[in-house]
């Protein structure tokens, strides 16, 4: 999918921004991995049924 959030200019308005701004862009990133898997079989099952519902009534 296409974006162009990258083009977009970034403004830092006060000093406290800036020591944010640096202090995540030098850290080390996490070595905890993220679950592959964040939600549960029963969520995805109620997703894809929500889905499903939306779609049947969006193709008439």
């Amino acid at each position: 999918m296409a974006t162009s959030t990258f083009d977009k200019q970034m403004k830092i308005d006060s000093m406290d921004s800036l020591r944010k701004l640096l202090h995540v862009m030098n850290a080390e990133p996490s070595k905890k991995i993220l679950s592959q898997h964040p939600f549960s079989e029963k969520d995805r099952d109620r997703s894809e049924d929500l889905l499903k519902q939306c779609l049947s009534r969006s193709v008439r």
